[in-house]
Parts: C-alpha cells; structure tokens; sequence
C-alpha cells in the first residue's frame, strides 16, 4: 500500500471503529474511569485485529517490523 492508501485506510478503520465504540459506551458504567474507558477502546481495536488471517510470511515481517521500527505487546511477540 503506498502512503495515500495506507493514510486512508487508517482513517476510514479509526472512524469506523470511532462510530462503534461511542454507540457501545452508552453501556458502560457511569463509575468507570478513565484507565477503565482506555481498556475497553483497546479492547475494541483489538477485536478488529484479525492477526491469524495474515500468512505466516506477512505474520513474520509484521513481527520483525514492529520489533525494530516500534514498540510492539509483548502478548504479540
């Protein structure tokens, strides 16, 4: 993907993922906090994370990107 595709993938997902997460946080407890709210974002955008669908190939060069160019979960190492 060049940078205008990747650019508007990642805006288009976060967006996405935006509208879905605001209409489920009418659920949420009026007593979480803001560690809690975090959890439960991270927790969305994992769940669109389809990890094991990549190959194995594009599962290693994902490994190694991350492990060098940024950080990366440990739980994903």
């Amino acid at each position: 993907m060049v940078k205008e595709e990747r650019e508007k993938f990642i805006n288009e997902l976060v967006e996405s993922v935006r509208t879905e997460v605001l209409h489920y946080a009418k659920n949420i407890p009026d007593n979480w906090n803001g560690h809690q709210l975090r959890v439960f974002v991270a927790d969305y955008f994992n769940s669109q994370a389809f990890f094991g669908m990549m190959d194995p190939k594009r599962q290693e060069d994902y490994r190694n990107a991350a492990l060098v160019e940024w950080w990366m979960p440990p739980s994903r190492r």
